[in-house]
């Protein structure tokens, strides 16, 4: 059985300029692939780190990096088990930054058996003490693996709460043994929000972005 599940938020642009920018992440038990589009201006994303390991563990960690002021950084994760619920992140931090979850509590449960694998996503923004250090994941159980990657947002909405206003809307959804997969999204408020996503799938399954 095939099953996938992906995790979308739109991020609004601090400007009015129009923008394009684009990320896809795609993980499995071989490999984890990447494609990244920029505007000249206004809105921007880099990756600064990402976790692909086999090693099951309660705690994982990026490596050291140096973040910034007023950027927005999402991290998205992807836990799984053998038997029971993938476990779920409890808390996310360092390098000055302190994370707080993006969308339903817990994030999206998924797999052809119930809830063996989890997806969730988090954010992230310091007004001020943002520093060079390792940001570590601690979850609630074991994992059998962790894929997961750490996103700096630049020209985003600062207003909120630890980039509460970056986050306009977020989606999620879960099929399976379908060749596609859809999250709906509401209108956007503004033409120059755009889409954020990250999305999963069984390693035994042939897939071509």
């Amino acid at each position: 059985q095939s099953s996938t599940g992906e995790l979308r938020i739109t991020v609004r642009d601090s400007g009015g300029l129009p923008v394009r920018c684009e990320v896809t992440l795609v993980s499995d038990a071989n490999d984890v692939s990447q494609q990244l589009e920029t505007a000249a201006d206004g809105l921007s994303v880099a990756k600064k780190d990402a976790i692909h390991t086999p090693t099951d563990a309660s705690s994982y960690s990026f490596a050291s990096i140096t973040t910034s002021d007023q950027q927005l950084y999402v991290l998205f994760l992807n836990t799984s088990n053998k038997t029971g619920v993938g476990p779920s992140a409890t808390g996310l931090s360092g390098a000055g930054l302190s994370f707080t979850g993006v969308g339903a509590p817990g994030g999206l449960l998924y797999s052809g058996r119930t809830g063996v694998r989890r997806i969730q996503a988090w954010r992230a923004l310091s007004a001020a003490g943002a520093t060079t250090g390792s940001t570590t994941i601690n979850l609630d159980g074991t994992s059998t693996s962790m894929d997961a990657v750490l996103l700096e947002v630049s020209g985003i909405d600062t207003s909120g709460t630890n980039g509460s206003g970056a986050i306009v809307q977020s989606a999620a959804t879960k099929v399976k043994n379908v060749t596609s997969l859809s999250v709906p999204l509401a209108g956007f408020g503004s033409p120059d929000n755009r889409p954020l996503a990250f999305f999963s799938h069984r390693a035994a399954e042939t897939r071509t972005q």
